[in-house]
């Protein structure tokens, strides 16, 4: 047998992509079988456990298996496996007994390519992903026979890489423990073939010769020829001893003084003994056969009975009652036979033999009742199983009627409130688009937006609540442009509330500051113009606005900054006044104290 390993140039295209040029290729010898009107002798694909599957399956879970390569990286391999002539006629002389012996081989040839990795859970073909199919012929209808196997460049699981390609060959010891030894695949291959169908190898054949002829030394190919050469040797030497014996017992057989001899010694024994020994020549020679043929026809129908009654559970009285007859048939003739053995002469080997004959001769008729009924039995109970198989593939189909119309129901429902989901959604998005137009203008607008201001607007655009925001300052909107600022400017909770209110209505404000420090004034910027709060309102008004932009922003207003000035000059006046006036008694008290001269 011979077995090779593909990985570059294989036909139908590279192994890196997609193995359907290759099974294309590989459906070439069907279609030249239904060409020639071969249509009933097509072979399929086949997967790990022999079952037929289709192409397009095939090449769908070869694709599939390919997670984790690179686009380079090979995607799969071809085994081929070819079979000799005398190969073939081992594995058996039909055409099915062929086709067996060949899923056999096969199977064998992927459970030793998954052991070759040794890895401890790639132990057998069933831990591989591959497929293979049969030709029968060669070029033009040439016989050959022989195998493509397709097999995946990962495991079934998909989660390891393997490779029969790489050069390491996964020793025990080293960094590298998944190899693959190609000489061990190839030899073991080899005689996993031959112990399976005992198959005698000549050494001209074997793998072990052809490889070292063509990668072996000079004394390696020498010791090979001798081992030939000797192998001949023996072969003929028993022949040629087989064929003295023969003619040995041929020249004894045709001498005169042989044949007087044995006829002399038949005529010395007893009369009893050649009785005794014409019987047991003619039983062993003719009815022992017969005998053996009959126990094992009995044999086989009890098996039938022992296989339908575990199958069934209680056979009927008629078959049961068939089996007992038969059973007593055979132990009869197991005791007759054993009383023959035992007869010392040859009027109770005859008296037993005519017992045993009597006993023989209504066991086929039994058998063939046995076997009848036995068959009879299991059509009935498989017609019987068969009906209820269909009762009960029909209940099958009614109820995957009712739950296709359930999903049909639940598909409508489900399409409507699709349907109804992607009007939200896109109203919506509207919506959103609307409140980030109406931000962008609003930002375009202005100027001098804090950081503060645009992280709160960015939370009502999230929050969905700009427009809303927007929209109910416009309605609380004045018509006057003072009014308006002022109203919009004391009616804002905070900082965030106020620069929303007004962006909405086209104001901008700025604080500006005094030389000393503090806000002195407000900044008011509406349709490109530049306006002060001091002279669009009363001091009371710009004094309170003052106060309200220091609770928002905690800035300070210019007045009070001076109010505080003053305050802290008059404390230090009055502080200066009383130290004079502490530091003027201090001295006068002094002055008194000293003695008058």
């Amino acid at each position: 047998m011979n077995v090779k390993i593909q990985s570059k140039g294989i036909a139908g295209g590279h192994n890196t992509g997609s193995c359907l040029g290759y099974a294309n290729y590989l459906e070439h010898e069907n279609n030249e079988k239904v060409d020639a009107g071969m249509m009933d002798s097509t072979i399929p694909f086949f997967d790990p456990f022999g079952a037929a599957v289709n192409k397009m399956e095939l090449v769908k879970s070869i694709d599939s298996n390919t997670g984790q390569l690179h686009r380079d990286d090979a995607k799969f391999y071809s085994v081929i496996l070819s079979f000799s002539d005398e190969e073939v006629k081992a594995m058996g002389d039909s055409r099915e007994e062929i086709l067996a012996g060949v899923h056999k081989v096969v199977e064998g040839t992927m459970d030793i390519y998954a052991g070759n990795f040794k890895c401890d859970d790639i132990r057998s073909h069933a831990d591989l992903k591959y497929y293979y199919t049969v030709h029968e012929y060669r070029e033009g209808f040439k016989p050959g026979l022989h195998v493509h196997v397709i097999v995946s460049r990962k495991d079934a699981t998909g989660s390891r890489k393997i490779s029969p390609m790489t050069n390491h060959r996964g020793e025990s010891s080293g960094v590298i423990k998944r190899g693959f030894d190609r000489d061990a695949f190839y030899r073991s291959c080899e005689q996993m073939f031959d112990r399976s169908f005992g198959f005698d190898r000549k050494t001209e054949n074997s793998y072990d010769y052809y490889n070292t002829m063509k990668h072996g030394s000079v004394e390696e190919r020498e010791s090979m020829i001798r081992e030939v050469v000797r192998e001949s040797d023996v072969v003929k030497e028993v022949n040629e001893s087989i064929l003295r014996y023969v003619e040995q017992l041929a020249n004894e057989s045709h001498v005169p003084e042989a044949q007087k001899a044995y006829m002399r010694q038949q005529e010395a024994q007893p009369k009893e003994k050649r009785a005794m020994n014409t019987f047991w020549n003619t039983y062993h020679s003719y009815y022992q056969p017969l005998l053996t043929s009959v126990k094992e026809s009995c044999n086989n129908a009890f098996s039938m009975y022992v296989d339908a009654r575990d199958k069934y559970g209680v056979c009927s009285e008629r078959i049961s009652e068939k089996y007992d007859r038969l059973k007593k048939v055979y132990s009869e003739i197991d005791r007759l036979q054993n009383e023959i053995s035992k007869a010392r002469t040859s009027k109770a080997c005859i008296k037993g033999f005519c017992l045993l004959i009597a006993a023989v001769n209504p066991a086929p008729a039994l058998i063939l009742a046995l076997v009848g009924c036995v068959v009879a039995d299991a059509q009935k109970r498989s017609a019987i199983a068969h009906i209820r198989n269909l009762r009960e593939y029909a209940r099958n189909i009614r109820h995957d009627i009712e739950n296709l119309k359930v999903k049909q129901e639940g598909l409508k429902q489900m399409k409507s409130d699709t349907l109804k989901q992607y009007i939200d959604v896109k109203d919506e998005r509207q919506s959103l688009k609307t409140e980030l137009d109406t931000l962008k203008d609003m930002l375009q607008k202005s100027s001098s937006l804090s950081e503060e201001t645009l992280k709160g607007l960015k939370r009502l655009v999230q929050e969905r609540k700009l427009m809303e925001a927007v929209e109910a300052t416009r309605q609380n909107s004045h018509p006057d442009f003072g009014a308006s600022f002022y109203q919009i400017f004391v009616g804002s909770y905070d900082k965030l509330e106020l620069d929303l209110n007004l962006l909405t209505q086209n104001f901008g404000c700025e604080p500006h500051f005094h030389p000393n420090g503090g806000v002195s004034d407000l900044r008011i910027v509406h349709k490109g113009q530049t306006y002060y709060a001091s002279d669009l309102f009363t001091t009371e008004r710009v004094t309170s606005m003052l106060n309200k932009w220091e609770t928002m922003t905690g800035q300070k207003p210019a007045y009070k900054i001076a109010a505080e000035e003053r305050a802290r000059e008059e404390v230090r006046r009055r502080m200066a006044q009383a130290s004079r006036i502490y530091h003027a008694e201090t001295h006068r008290q002094g002055q008194s104290s000293k003695p008058k001269l």
